[in-house]
């Protein structure tokens, strides 16, 4: 999967998600989380600058197969397991350490105007949270130009 960021996001928050993949499969390989693929040149991202657009931070990761949470059937079984590897996750991220963690990021968001408080969102109704979420989006049709850092 091509995750291209939003000009918006700050390179500090996708390094911060990069590393933290990077931490999780150095900590506990066997942990069933996405996987960073590195680029060409052996990087885990870039920063790329389309021709006419602005700099975005790139990342190729694999794919995690199985069926999304939300769309999975509930049993006391798969509690169980999302406990279980929930406690692993903490257990491979409890020594990350980020300059990204120093960040408050509901702040950030209000600066700029991308969020309001966290209070009024979790008041707000999901069709407006994400009627908003869609507002702060913009089209960007240059995806195949990133491909190249990843491809042979």
């Amino acid at each position: 999967m091509l995750k291209v960021s939003h000009p918006a996001e700050l390179p500090l928050v996708a390094d911060f998600q990069t590393q933290a993949l990077l931490h999780i499969a150095a900590a506990d390989p066997a942990l069933p989380v996405q996987r960073i693929v590195p680029t060409l040149a052996g990087q885990p991202s870039l920063i790329a600058q389309p021709p006419g657009g602005e700099a975005r931070v790139v990342r190729l990761f694999t794919y995690l197969p199985g069926v999304p949470l939300p769309k999975a059937q509930r049993s006391q079984a798969q509690a169980r397991e999302l406990a279980r590897t929930l406690a692993r996750l903490d257990l491979a991220l409890r020594d990350l350490r980020h300059p990204a963690t120093q960040v408050n990021f509901e702040e950030l968001c209000l600066q700029l105007g991308i969020l309001g408080p966290v209070p009024a969102i979790l008041e707000m109704p999901l069709a407006s949270v994400q009627g908003r979420m869609r507002e702060t989006r913009s089209t960007f049709p240059h995806h195949f130009y990133f491909f190249r850092a990843f491809l042979a």
